[in-house]
């Protein structure tokens, strides 16, 4: 199975929801000490923790197309498939926690690379490092808003937080990614309705 890191996961699992199907070890990397409190507790099964069951629904029931006996059983293996919840920073030179530099055969960031860099330099700076996590052959998938000042990110109630994000263009990630050693490079252009998601919604604007 594949090795998979998402950095600056946030409080947030789903993201990894598919990926429990393919990885052989999940390391999750956030930077405030309270989200890493909170994906634990999800680990743990704490019974205090945000429940996510409703996107397990969404994700293997609405779009893999498999059984709601699956979408539960995921839980579990997505549970068992997270090796560990470390600490990391962007615009450090060591962006993650020791002993956790990888390398890696998948790479996720999501919406976050363009709300924890400032500016253009460190926004390919943190690129750079990221890609230097890899394995030979590896990939490094980036999910990020452009064309946007700001980010609305709202769950529901209790998942619901407002982000300034630095605006890179097509060109300028196309730059940053070839001028850190990454080939075969492809960017798509999704657009998310937030209806279509369960109990909340995930906006941009």
């Amino acid at each position: 199975g594949l090795k998979v890191l998402e950095f600056g996961a946030g409080p947030c699992i789903l993201w990894q929801i598919s990926s429990a199907l393919h990885a052989s070890e999940i390391v999750l990397a956030e930077y405030t000490a309270a989200n890493r409190e909170s994906l634990q507790k999800w680990k743990s099964g704490d019974q205090n923790a945000h429940d996510w069951s409703p996107y397990f629904r969404y994700v293997v029931q609405n779009l893999e197309g498999k059984s709601e006996r699956e979408a539960q059983s995921r839980e579990d293996k997505l549970r068992s498939t997270i090796k560990a919840i470390v600490a990391c920073d962007a615009l450090q030179e060591q962006i993650i926690q020791l002993g956790y530099e990888g390398p890696y055969d998948v790479i996720m960031t999501c919406l976050c690379l363009e709300a924890a860099c400032g500016t253009e330099e460190e926004y390919k700076s943190t690129v750079a490092k990221l890609s230097a996590l890899l394995n030979p052959g590896g990939q490094l998938v980036i999910y990020r808003t452009e064309g946007e000042k700001t980010f609305d990110l709202h769950l529901d109630s209790s998942l619901s937080e407002k982000f300034q994000v630095l605006d890179v263009s097509e060109e300028m990630m196309k730059t940053f990614l070839t001028e850190a050693g990454l080939k075969d490079i492809s960017i798509e252009k999704l657009s998310l309705n937030p209806a279509d998601l369960p109990s909340g919604s995930t906006e941009t604007g």
